[in-house]
């Protein structure tokens, strides 16, 4: 999980304009793309450390009982020494909702 692996120039160009129809330029989504792979790490973290914790808190329809939840996890991530940076129960819950996450993990 160190280095960035960012993809080619010319895949991200065509990503400019196939996703923004170039109202984007290359290093606009380039930086997109490496601001969301700090957040993916972080997530990653949280994820390692959870990974044995029960998923049923979270998988609540309440989205202040999740929210809390989560808050509660990363805390504990952060006293076991996880590098969860600035990761809030929101950002969390919404690339976890949006399936962002699952997306990052396959690639």
């Amino acid at each position: 999980m160190g280095d960035i692996p960012f993809p080619s120039s010319y895949f991200v160009a065509q990503c400019a304009l196939d996703a923004f129809g170039g109202r984007k330029t290359f290093l606009a989504v380039k930086g997109c793309y490496e601001r969301n792979f700090v957040v993916f790490k972080q997530i990653y973290a949280f994820e390692t450390f959870t990974a044995g914790m029960q998923q049923a808190d979270v998988d609540s329809d309440s989205e202040v009982d999740r929210l809390r939840e989560y808050e509660r996890r990363i805390y504990a991530a952060r006293k076991a020494g996880f590098h969860v940076g600035n990761l809030s129960s929101r950002i969390l819950d919404h690339w976890h909702r949006m399936g962002w996450y699952t997306t990052f993990h396959s690639r």
